[in-house]
């Protein structure tokens, strides 16, 4: 298993915003519908509005590697850059980690019920 991370940095108070671009085009929802995606969350501190981080959990690089290909990706790219602080690499990987462990162990807990079976 392994586990992305996705850097927002944003303008002040544009955290919500990016939750809605997000929400518009869907894009969790479209990144969950490729096999190997096992779980997804956009979080943000709870003392901060100009950051956020997307993590992803994911079978295996290949698994990843399939959405960072899917053309899909980078729906919604236009509606994000005027809410970002930083420049935007709309084809930069997120940072990819080992993940060592975890609980649940099953991984049937994890995995997409959409593509299990």
């Amino acid at each position: 298993m392994i586990m992305t991370i996705i850097d927002f940095n944003l303008q002040p108070g544009k955290a919500a915003d990016l939750k809605e671009v997000f929400k518009k085009h869907r894009i969790l929802e479209r990144s969950f519908e490729i096999k190997g995606c096992w779980k997804l969350a956009m979080i943000t501190p709870v003392d901060r509005d100009d950051f956020v981080q997307v993590l992803g959990f994911w079978e295996n690089e290949s698994a990843y590697q399939e959405w960072l290909d899917n053309p899909e990706r980078s729906l919604g790219t236009e509606d994000m850059l005027p809410l970002l602080k930083t420049d935007w690499d709309r084809n930069a990987p997120g940072r990819i980690m080992n993940v060592l462990l975890n609980e649940p162990k099953d991984v049937e807990a994890w995995s997409n019920p959409a593509w299990r079976g």
